[in-house]
């Protein structure tokens, strides 16, 4: 996560009405700058609703928003739409044009220059892991889902906005796709350092992304606020506990380091003839899988270079499995 220094959108009070019915009612939060934010809550609770308010596509019918400080009021609409990285599940990339002249469009409406442009262009289709010299002379239908989708935050990420809106962007993948780029994402916007709202009613989605999360119930009521871990281990309700699902617990250890749940080596050394063996960068849900498809009883943990830091068994993931629901992880 971004080291976050200060304030970067603040809703106050926030109200939308749809003839004469709420449908955001008195919604107040705090973004960092630099963290992914995510808003999950089930299809219908004002989550893509509250994206909208934020770059002006709909009016505030109560409260306030403030980007950096600013009144969004007080901005033109348009200059802070394209001020504004936004991304949607549908992708809206325009078929007409190549893929370099989608990731290039809010490049060209704010006048940069044809060589500034290119640079910028090829920069993000490796940032995406997509090679310039393959995909950007193609067209929209010339790709597939997975790179559609990645030219989509490619062109929303190009000209490096401050704020990145996200409305279920990887709902339409199909679910390896959806997990490999969900993986890669944090990544890109890390490397950027941007701040993004993310919209999902997805738990597992949520709980790999965010560094915070709110729970949203009716009317983007906040049913509970905090981290994956601190949502996941200690719901605020029960209808929280209900949304999240029984199995709430073993989506912690997506989240939990697996450093955090293995016994360290006394000497450390090498890992071979010790079963199966997992990087120290993965998750504890990483090794559980991986025994479970091994039918091992431990996982080696190790260091990049290969040493070993200490083992995984079924001891200590129930030990930060039970850490994790108590919330002392």
């Amino acid at each position: 996560m971004q080291h976050m220094e200060s304030d970067h959108l603040v809703l106050t009070s926030v109200r939308r009405d749809f003839n004469n019915v709420a449908v955001v009612e008195d919604l107040s939060l705090t973004i960092k700058r630099g963290e992914i934010f995510v808003l999950l809550g089930p299809s219908g609770c004002g989550k893509s609703t509250t994206l909208q308010l934020v770059n002006r596509l709909l009016d505030l019918d109560g409260g306030s928003i403030s980007l950096e400080g600013i009144d969004i009021e007080t901005i033109d609409p348009v200059e802070l739409r394209r001020s504004i990285g936004y991304v949607i599940q549908q992708i809206g990339l325009f078929p007409h044009r190549t893929v370099a002249e989608n990731i290039a469009t809010v490049c060209n409406l704010l006048g940069w220059s044809r060589e500034e442009t290119h640079a910028r262009v090829e920069e993000m289709l490796r940032l995406v892991d997509l090679d310039p010299g393959i995909y950007a002379g193609r067209y929209p239908h010339e790709l597939s889902g997975g790179q559609q989708q990645r030219v989509g935050v490619a062109r929303a990420l190009a000209t490096a906005p401050a704020t990145l809106l996200m409305d279920e962007p990887f709902g339409a993948l199909d679910p390896i796709i959806r997990r490999q780029i969900q993986s890669e994402f944090r990544q890109w916007v890390q490397e950027l350092g941007t701040t993004v709202v993310f919209v999902t009613h997805d738990v597992d989605e949520a709980v790999l992304l965010a560094d915070r999360m709110a729970i949203l119930g009716d009317r983007c009521r906040i049913e509970q606020l905090g981290t994956p871990l601190q949502v996941l281990g200690q719901p605020a309700s029960r209808a929280v506990e209900q949304f999240l699902g029984h199995d709430r617990v073993l989506r912690a250890l997506t989240v939990i380091p697996v450093t955090r749940a293995m016994t360290e080596n006394a000497d450390g050394g090498s890992p071979q003839n010790q079963g199966p063996i997992l990087s120290s960068a993965a998750s504890a849900h990483d090794a559980l899988t991986l025994m479970l498809r091994n039918g091992s009883e431990s996982v080696t943990i190790t260091k990049s270079s290969g040493t070993s830091l200490g083992k995984v068994t079924w001891h200590t993931l129930i030990d930060a499995a039970l850490k994790a629901q108590e919330g002392t992880t």
